[in-house]
């Protein structure tokens, strides 16, 4: 941080280099400062940016992440931890084969490949969790660059297991009038 004579402060990137007599003997300093104020100021935004978006998936009730094209898990919510008992942490920068060997996920590997082949895809499933199998949807999304290219893929699974208890009910209940 450099604050100007008027009382601006900016953000800096500073270097040095000595000035050196014939003799070799340093006799001064050549500095040279490059404002990046902007610079910070966006990278803060984007830090900022960031942090909102996983306190938002945090929030989720469901799993959600997000896959490079090699299945290796890029960012994950904190429910996968309350589902399956892994923290975030121990997921990161690991293939999804590595990170959930046996887990209901390996069973989407198809879909997956899918979504890495540019489709959307909704499906119903079943999800183990660590209080036992919940119904859920999961929605498989192409990750894609500033080109199109297809990056990656987002998963996203929504509980679905009250209302399918709901639906079953009411259909239960249907036979049981008409019969």
């Amino acid at each position: 941080i450099l604050q100007a004579r008027d009382g601006q402060v900016h953000r800096i990137a500073d270097s040095a280099a000595p000035i050196r007599s014939t003799s070799g003997e340093i006799v001064g300093v050549v500095l040279v400062f490059t404002d990046v104020t902007e610079q910070y100021q966006t990278l803060q935004a984007l830090r900022d940016r960031e942090a909102q978006l996983s306190s938002m998936a945090d929030a989720l009730p469901g799993p959600v992440a997000r896959l490079d094209r090699e299945g290796r898990y890029l960012f994950v919510n904190a429910t996968y931890e309350r589902w399956c008992g892994l923290r975030p942490q121990e997921m990161l920068g690991r293939r999804r084969d590595e990170a959930l060997a046996g887990h209901a996920i390996e069973r989407l590997a198809p879909q997956i490949e899918r979504a890495l082949a540019g489709e959307s895809i909704t499906l119903d499933s079943v999800a183990p969790t660590l209080q036992g199998p919940r119904q859920v949807m999961v929605a498989l999304v192409p990750d894609r660059d500033a080109q199109g290219a297809v990056v990656g893929c987002f998963i996203v699974v929504t509980d679905i297991t009250v209302r399918k208890q709901a639906e079953d009910a009411l259909r239960l209940s249907e036979r049981k009038s008409r019969a």
